[in-house]
């Protein structure tokens, strides 16, 4: 007769991710530690070890997650308007604050201040923004979209911020206001766009 033994749980990178962000998205980056991960998936905190080096290394799986999970929304939002780069930005600029609202914690560690060896590859980081370069490039042309696309993300960047610090009193419908203020700086890059200009 063979006795049953107890298998050590499977885990794999998609697990310890998955796990590691229910973690910081429901108690934020200090309940978010090794030994947390490991009782959340069931194992002892060494076995982890096999999969990330340390904290930071975890960290950085999160950012390089976080920032794929933002580029897969931004290229489906990019596809909701094909022919139009200035509702394409509109509809970006949606689908950033909509992920910020989501994941909150995984956003201000993405997108936040923190140490460098906290942040993904450059090339991620440029793959997640090429949407609204491309869109920005399109709309104002070479040398000015580049510009509008940095506009663009530090006013979608900054009201995300202010939004979720609860920073907006004065202003009933805040939201409403910061597409407002998109229209009249697409508006703007439109008209200095046109020939003459």
């Amino acid at each position: 007769m063979l006795l049953a033994m107890p298998f050590p749980r499977r885990i794999d990178t998609d697990a310890i991710t998955e796990s590691a962000r229910a973690i910081l998205e429901a108690g934020g980056p200090e309940a978010l530690t090794m030994r947390a991960l490991a009782r959340k998936l069931g194992v002892k905190a060494p076995s982890l070890y096999a999969y990330v080096e340390n904290r930071d290394d975890l960290l950085r799986l999160l950012v390089a997650a976080g920032l794929q999970d933002l580029g897969t929304r931004l290229s489906a939002a990019a596809e909701e308007e094909p022919r139009d780069p200035s509702r394409r930005l509109v509809c970006l600029a949606r689908a950033y604050i909509e992920f910020a609202g989501s994941a909150p914690q995984v956003f201000a560690l993405m997108l936040g201040p923190g140490p460098p060896e906290s942040r993904a590859s450059p090339e991620l980081e440029r793959a997640t923004s090429a949407p609204v370069v491309q869109s920005a490039v399109e709309l104002a042309g070479p040398g000015r979209g580049e510009v509008l696309a940095q506009a663009v993300w530090s006013l979608v960047h900054g009201y995300s911020v202010l939004n979720l610090a609860d920073r907006f009193k004065l202003n009933p419908d805040p939201r409403a206001a910061f597409f407002d203020g998109l229209d009249l700086l697409l508006r703007g890059a439109v008209a200095s766009a046109r020939p003459g200009a």
